[in-house]
């Protein structure tokens, strides 16, 4: 008879914490799926979920954004660069150019400035010779 009591004990004391564990499950379910003031668990979970998403996508526009506003900048700089190199390129030649015409006209000068002079020589001469 004392082993049937004590049988009928723990079956009550069994009986009472299955109660205690079910009460809590009960809880744990009102606050995960139905929520207990506050939205439920699963459905924060889901908006902050949504946000995350909503702000993962805003991140990847503002990069290809930037990604894309660099590109334009670099080729935009290059296109400035390339214009400069050019007109530098343009300005040395024009210079090299009016170098040579200065030179080549020198010496045309000093080459006309000559012929100019023989001639002279030859032309004295030429009127001595005939006055002898």
């Amino acid at each position: 008879m004392a082993d049937k009591i004590t049988v009928d004990q723990q079956i009550s004391q069994l009986t009472l914490q299955v109660e205690h564990l079910l009460q809590d499950v009960e809880e744990l379910t009102k606050t995960v799926l139905t929520g207990n003031g506050e939205p439920s668990l699963v459905k924060q979970t889901t908006v902050l979920y949504g946000k995350l998403k909503g702000l993962e996508a805003t991140i990847n526009d503002k990069f290809h954004f930037m990604n894309r506003e660099i590109a334009l900048k670099f080729d935009n700089l290059t296109s400035s660069i390339n214009i400069q190199v050019s007109t530098i390129t343009d300005m040395i030649d024009r210079h090299f150019q009016q170098q040579q015409t200065d030179r080549a006209g020198k010496w045309e000068l000093r080459t006309s400035l000559v012929t100019s002079a023989i001639a002279v020589i030859i032309a004295v001469v030429a009127f001595i010779l005939n006055k002898i």
